[in-house]
């Protein structure tokens, strides 16, 4: 975990200092958090398939750059950067076997946010779109064993395909797993969205991305996301 702390924290950094790297004194800055939900889609036998979501919450920032200003409305870019936990709200069983999944990513959005102010300073709708680049941190299934072969708990790593474990045999454990996986820690989505803005300071908004790689190697699955935020203006 100490490890998964780090490399967010490291990427955070990099990723913060690229979005605000703007030169444009009048760029705005908004610090963003809100809810988050994932669920993977694939077609089996013709049909669209659709797991159970994973919920969890986002937090990060946004800096608006002006593009262009007019009457008509203003258009910004807006480059982002985020910290995202995702997790199973129910942990799977299955006999002797319990498993629940946690994932961790930093997000990068940069999107195209057009928006017009209907009351000035007071009240405003936007609309946006572009693409985020999904970087994953950590992906772990936590293992509960309690059967006469294996007792303990475990954490199998999604993405390396490694098991590790304080309290059941390494050997045994390296026999159960393969030692490699086809999870894929890089995705890159397409969104679209839309908010308001209150009192200039405020802003509500939705959006949803559909993945646009296979999260498997060998399988063609996707991972879309819905997502809601508030944010404030500083």
């Amino acid at each position: 975990m100490n490890n998964t702390i780090k490399k967010i924290s490291a990427l955070m950094l990099i990723a913060s200092a690229c979005v605000f790297s703007s030169v444009d004194s009048a760029a705005q800055s908004r610090i963003t958090a809100g809810y988050s939900s994932s669920t993977n889609v694939w077609k089996s036998s013709g049909e669209r398939e659709t797991s159970d979501p994973l919920n969890g919450f986002h937090v990060g920032v946004t800096r608006d750059i002006d593009l262009y200003s007019s009457s008509y409305g203003n258009l910004y870019l807006q480059p982002g950067v985020f910290y995202e936990f995702l997790a199973d709200p129910d942990s799977d069983s299955d006999g002797a076997l319990k498993a629940k999944l946690t994932e961790h990513y930093i997000n990068v959005p940069i999107m195209l946010k057009y928006g017009y102010e209907f009351v000035e300073d007071t009240f405003g709708a936007y609309v946006f779109a572009g693409p985020t680049l999904s970087f994953g941190i950590a992906s772990q299934l936590k293992l509960t064993y309690d059967s006469a072969l294996v007792s303990g708990d475990a954490t199998y790593h999604r993405y390396s395909g490694k098991v590790t474990s304080d309290t059941i045999n390494q050997t045994l454990l390296d026999s159960l797993f393969p030692g490699d996986s086809d999870y894929n820690w890089f995705d890159a989505k397409l969104g679209i969205g839309a908010g308001v803005t209150i009192l200039d300071s405020f802003d509500v908004k939705a959006g949803y991305d559909w993945g646009l790689l296979n999260r498997y190697t060998d399988t063609k699955i996707h991972s879309n996301r819905f997502y809601v935020s508030l944010a404030y203006k500083f």
